[in-house]
C-alpha cells in the first residue's frame, strides 16, 4: 500500500485494479512515464504526485530506492519527500537495469 499524506484526488477515486495488458493504457491517476511489456510482467513507471514508483516483478522501486514486494510494504510518500530532480519521461529505447 502506497499512501500520499498531504496530497488531494478527487472524491470519485476509489480502490480500482488496473492491468497494464497493452502500451499505453492510462493511469487511474498521475502519469505514467515509461513502460515495457514486450516481455511480461514487464515494468511501468509511473509520475504520482511528483513521486516515481515503478513496478518491477522482483520488486518495486520508489524514488530509485528498492523496496521489496513481501512483506507487503506500507510507504507514506510526503510531498516533502519528492526527489530533487524533476522525473521526465525516459526515452523508448532505455532499457531499465
Amino acid at each position: 500500500m502506497i499512501k500520499f499524506p498531504g496530497e488531494a484526488v478527487l472524491p470519485t477515486n476509489f480502490p480500482v485494479t488496473v492491468e497494464f495488458d497493452r502500451p499505453r493504457k492510462p493511469a487511474v491517476f498521475g502519469a505514467v512515464i515509461y513502460e515495457d511489456l514486450m516481455q511480461l510482467p514487464g515494468i511501468v513507471t509511473f509520475n504520482l504526485f511528483g513521486h516515481e514508483i515503478e513496478l518491477l516483478q522482483p520488486h518495486l522501486v520508489v524514488n530509485r530506492k528498492r523496496v521489496s514486494w513481501t512483506p507487503a510494504p506500507v510507504l507514506e510518500l510526503w510531498p516533502t519527500n519528492k526527489p530533487a530532480v524533476p522525473l521526465k519521461p525516459r526515452p523508448s529505447w532505455q532499457t531499465n537495469q
